[in-house]
C-alpha cells in the first residue's frame, strides 16, 4: 500500500507538473502571440509611415521637376521672343535698305535722263553752230 501511496503521489505530482507546464506553454504562447500582434502593428505603422514620406518626397521632386520645366520653357519662350523681335528688326532694316536703295535708283534714273537730255541738247546746239560755221565759212 505504500507503494501504491507513493505510486499515487508521484503520478500526482507528474500531473499537476504537466499541468503547470501546459499552462507556461499557453501563456508563453499567449505572450507569443500577442507580441507577434504587436511586431505586426509596428510594421504595418513603420511601413505605412515610410509610405506616406515617400510620398512627399515624390511630390517635392514633382514639383522640383514640374518648377525647372517650366523655368526652360519661360526660357526658351523669351528665346523665341528675342529671336522674333532681332528678325523682325532685320526685315525692317532691309526693308529700309530697299527703299532707299529703290529711292536712290529712282534718283540715279532722274539724273541720267536729265543728263541724256542735256546731252542731246548740247549736241543740238553743237550741230546748230557747226552748220552756222559752215554757212558763214560759205558766205566769206
Amino acid at each position: 500500500e505504500n507503494t501504491r501511496a507513493k505510486a499515487n503521489f508521484q503520478l500526482a505530482t507528474a500531473k499537476a507538473t504537466a499541468q503547470r507546464v501546459k499552462e507556461g506553454l499557453e501563456n508563453e504562447l499567449k505572450e507569443l502571440g500577442e507580441s507577434k500582434e504587436r511586431a505586426l502593428a509596428d510594421a504595418k505603422r513603420a511601413a505605412e509611415e515610410e509610405e506616406a514620406r515617400l510620398k512627399e518626397q515624390m511630390a517635392r521632386e514633382k514639383s522640383l521637376a514640374d518648377e525647372y520645366a517650366q523655368g526652360i520653357k519661360d526660357r526658351a519662350a523669351a528665346d523665341i521672343k528675342q529671336l522674333q523681335e532681332e528678325l523682325d528688326e532685320e526685315r525692317a532694316r532691309r526693308s529700309g535698305m530697299e527703299a532707299d536703295s529703290d529711292a536712290a535708283t529712282k534718283l540715279l534714273a532722274q539724273e541720267r535722263d536729265e543728263l541724256r537730255k542735256d546731252l542731246a541738247e548740247a549736241r543740238k546746239k553743237l550741230n546748230d553752230e557747226e552748220e552756222r560755221a559752215a554757212l558763214l565759212a560759205k558766205q566769206k
